[in-house]
């Protein structure tokens, strides 16, 4: 009997969650992955993550991939983000000190962007940024569990970690402890600088 109800109610659920609307545009959580085989973006690793692996990485529960699309032509997928929970593992005394110190832990709750792509009929027009801007607003307005940094493992490529930059990102290593043999960055945004 129970879970009747509950079937019941998440239900009701569906119709309203994940869906995000801001400006003339709407980022929608993606169910019918047949809609991702006309996107390209320039980047043929996440165009092969969005054809062929973010439907598993949904059936499996790993990640959410989102379209985001104008609210006059829901038809045309402008680009594409999945997201998965993460934890941020602060290890040296530097990166502690982002916490204050009655605060400090050895991980701190925060969403991973596990792709993100700019169909490239839209790229180099500011999209991407948006779209980031867009993520920062839902985690501070829509947030379900506490998320207090948004993560990235940055393609190791100047103009990737440099898009990054400018959002606000941070690097995770010093710049020493990087090398160009690494294929990503972990980088970080934290969210506390937008709630003050």
């Amino acid at each position: 009997m129970s879970t009747l109800i509950f079937q019941k109610q998440s239900s009701l659920l569906e119709k309203t969650h994940n869906v995000f609307v801001k400006d003339n545009f709407t980022l929608t959580v993606i169910t019918d992955f047949t809609r991702l085989k006309n996107f390209s973006c320039s980047d043929d690793d996440l165009n092969d993550f969005f054809l062929n692996e973010a439907k598993d990485y949904k059936d499996q529960l790993l990640a959410e991939t989102y379209a985001l699309t104008s609210t006059d032509n829901k038809k045309d997928i402008i680009s594409l983000i999945s997201l998965n929970n993460d934890a941020l593992k602060l290890q040296t005394n530097n990166q502690k000190r982002i916490i204050p110190n009655p605060k400090r832990k050895k991980s701190y709750p925060s969403v991973l962007i596990s792709r993100l792509g700019v169909n490239k009929k839209y790229a180099d027009n500011g999209i991407g940024s948006y779209l980031l801007t867009m993520v920062k607003e839902i985690f501070l307005t829509n947030n379900r569990t506490g998320c207090r940094f948004i993560t990235v493992e940055a393609y190791n490529k100047e103009r990737v970690r440099n898009f990054y930059e400018i959002n606000g990102f941070k690097y995770l290593l010093k710049e020493e402890d990087m090398t160009k043999k690494m294929e990503t960055v972990p980088m970080y945004f934290d969210l506390k600088i937008l709630h003050q």
